[in-house]
């Protein structure tokens, strides 16, 4: 089954720094030329991976360009000849195990890989390494970086209807009367108890506003001995 989920910028840092390190501890164990490193979340298209390395079971945890055997030959011996083809096929595979974390055992073919790892919603990652003058990629199974990535948590709530969850919300209501003028002296001079007396008609409805917006014209009054408001339009 594919593995979707976006991975946003916090989380390719992560796995960014987790992978540099790693390839860091191979560059001090293996090479002469260390490897230079650049991670991303997509790769060129119409670019071939015929390089897998794959596990025991030949799943297949990685694939890389042609010019990636070239690479690890540059860096390990810094040099071109043959002779050096076979053990840099080792020291890849210790790369990728070493990057991994997993038991890699072989390289097989795998030019189906890179399409089947790019689809809509993927967590495909793309190692773009270089040594000297070469260049080159390798992309890691979407299977294996979804499983480094951090799990989001389940919700423990099923969701619930929009009148379900607004019928649960408390939503705080002001009332407003007519403004009314009061003197510095007067104000300075109110006391527990003091009457203000508005410009405000007893038949004229006040203003109901949430969050600063009038959304009503309403009556005050009295319900089961409790102050209450009367809804007279809505606006």
């Amino acid at each position: 089954m594919k593995p979707f989920r976006l991975i946003n910028d916090s989380e390719l840092n992560t796995l960014a720094t987790q992978i540099e390190q790693r390839l860091q501890a191979w560059n001090q164990d293996y090479s002469l030329l260390p490897l230079q490193l650049k991670v991303a979340r997509d790769w060129p298209e119409q670019t071939t991976f015929p390089e897998g390395i794959a596990l025991d079971d030949g799943h297949i945890i990685a694939c890389g360009q042609h010019e990636l055997i070239m690479l690890i030959q540059k860096a390990a011996f810094d040099s071109n000849e043959l002779e050096f083809a076979e053990a840099s096929q080792l020291l890849l595979l210790k790369l990728i195990e070493t990057i991994t974390t997993s038991d890699v055992t072989q390289i097989k073919t795998s030019d189906a890989c890179a399409s089947e790892w790019k689809y809509t919603g993927h967590c495909t990652l793309a190692l773009h390494l270089s040594c000297s003058s070469i260049n080159t990629c390798v992309l890691l199974n979407p299977e294996w970086v979804y499983q480094q990535l951090p799990k989001h948590p389940t919700k423990t709530q099923p969701l619930s209807s929009v009148n379900e969850a607004l019928n649960q919300r408390d939503i705080d209501c002001t009332i407003h009367l007519s403004s009314c003028v009061l003197s510095l002296r007067k104000l300075k001079a109110l006391r527990f108890g003091d009457v203000l007396i508005t410009d405000h008609p007893v038949t004229k409805p006040m203003q109901l506003s949430i969050d600063n917006n009038v959304v009503a014209e309403v009556y005050i009054g009295q319900h089961q001995e409790k102050k209450s408001i009367k809804i007279a339009s809505i606006l």
